[in-house]
C-alpha cells in the first residue's frame, strides 16, 4: 500500500477542473470535466477510491482471519483480484 498517497483525498475546490490532493496537502489528480454536476461527480469517485482500496483490504484480512471458504467464492476471488491490479500485481 506504500505505492499510493496517503489518504484520506479531498477535493480542494467547488468547480472546474477540481483538485485533488492527498492527506499531505501533495496533488493527486485533477478532474476536467465541462459541467460542475459531472466533474464534481467525478472528483468525488476519485476521492473515495482511496477509501475504497483500504475498505478492500480490510474485507479481504476479515474473510481470512476468520477462516471462512474463499474457494469458489466469487466476490472474494474478484475482490482480490482487483486488489492486485490496483497495487500493479497484475
Amino acid at each position: 500500500m506504500t505505492k499510493h498517497s496517503p489518504g484520506p483525498w479531498r477535493i480542494n475546490n467547488d468547480e472546474p477542473p477540481f483538485a485533488i490532493s492527498d492527506a499531505e496537502g501533495r496533488p493527486v489528480a485533477n478532474v476536467y470535466e465541462p459541467t460542475v454536476e459531472r466533474g464534481a461527480a467525478n472528483a468525488r469517485l476519485v476521492v473515495s477510491a482511496f477509501e475504497l482500496l483500504q475498505f478492500a483490504f480490510q474485507f479481504c484480512d476479515a474473510i481470512e482471519l476468520k477462516d471462512l471458504p474463499t474457494e469458489g467464492a466469487p466476490l472474494h476471488v474478484r475482490l482480490k483480484g482487483l486488489i492486485r491490479r490496483i497495487e500493479g500485481e497484475e
